[in-house]
């Protein structure tokens, strides 16, 4: 049987060592491909996280749109009958088109990110919503900078 970790300068003989020298010296191909993926992932990853963090606030604002309720009250006359039904004041009439339109801004950052995979606008929109919502009882934090491309 073959020594396969010592080199006796015998070419019927595998030496390990030489194998990984040689490994070594025409490592560059490999080494480059697997920059390539590592740096793809983290990329990747750091987009997951975005948009995880958008889907997650998306949801808590939509949860709290649908639990408004009317904050002024029906009016009824002597009889009983309802001359005006609930409905909202002024101020939450306000609150509801605000967080409106933060979903329509997460619409529109997530369809961007869609067509020209820039997710620069969900990164921005985590920002500017992230601190105000909270996530599983913890404030969540930037996710995600730039947009590299």
């Amino acid at each position: 049987m073959a020594d396969i970790f010592t080199d006796d300068n015998k070419p019927s003989r595998l030496s390990v060592h030489l194998k990984v020298a040689e490994t070594i010296k025409t490592s560059f191909p490999t080494v480059f491909e697997r920059t390539a993926q590592e740096l793809a992932e983290e990329e990747l990853d750091k987009r997951t996280k975005g948009f995880a963090l958008l889907a997650r606030i998306f949801n808590q604002i939509m949860s709290e749109l649908n639990k408004m309720k009317p904050d002024v009250p029906a009016i009824y006359d002597e009889a009983g009958a309802e001359i005006r039904t609930a409905g909202f004041s002024k101020a939450k009439l306000d609150e509801k088109a605000k967080l409106v339109d933060k979903l329509k801004k997460a619409e529109r950052a997530v369809k961007k990110a869609e067509e020209s995979n820039d997710f620069s606008d969900v990164y921005n929109w985590n920002n500017s919503n992230a601190q105000k919502h909270k996530s599983d009882g913890k404030t969540e934090g930037q996710s995600g900078g730039t947009d590299s491309g």
